[in-house]
Formats: structure tokens, sequence, C-alpha cells
């Protein structure tokens, strides 16, 4: 069950990743990625693993957090951002 659950933390990461590799200068909250970064399908579970996964990739510093004024959290694109595509496309 443990592993289950790494399994689909690693792939949201990885959702989240592809979609800022396309999309660099995105940034949003958790409720606004779920909503708008995530597939429609395959990601059914995301509301139980985003908090832990944005955060293991804050702790990595591929994402980086900000406070809004009304105290929600915001994610954005980390300095150590793993970035494999040497151009990604522009939003």
């Amino acid at each position: 069950m443990l592993e289950d659950a790494t399994t689909r933390r690693a792939r949201l990461c990885e959702a989240i990743l592809q979609h800022l590799r396309t999309c660099p200068s995105a940034a949003d909250t958790a409720r606004g990625i779920l909503v708008s970064w995530l597939p429609a399908t395959g990601f059914e579970d995301a509301p139980d693993h985003i908090a832990a996964a944005l955060q293991d990739m804050v702790n990595k510093n591929w994402l980086q957090m900000s406070k809004l004024p009304d105290g929600e959290l915001f994610y954005s694109r980390g300095a150590a951002f793993p970035d494999r595509s040497a151009h990604p496309r522009r939003c």
C-alpha cells in the first residue's frame, strides 16, 4: 500500500513538472493546480496526495512556495527546477 501511494505521488509530481516545462511561468495554489494543471483523467486521487507532493517539490527547490495575502499558499517554479527540455513551449 505504501508503494502505491509513493508511485501515485511520483506520477503527480511528474505531471506538475511536465506542466511547468510546457508553461514555465505558471503559478497557482494547490486547488488551482488540481483543477487547471492536471489531466482530467488519471489523477482522480490527486487531492489525497497534492499537499505531500507539493511539499516534496518545495523541499527539493523544484517549486517555490509563497503565501498570498489571504494565507493561501501559491506555487511556482523553483531555482532547482529539473528542466529536461532545452526549449520548452511557452504558454
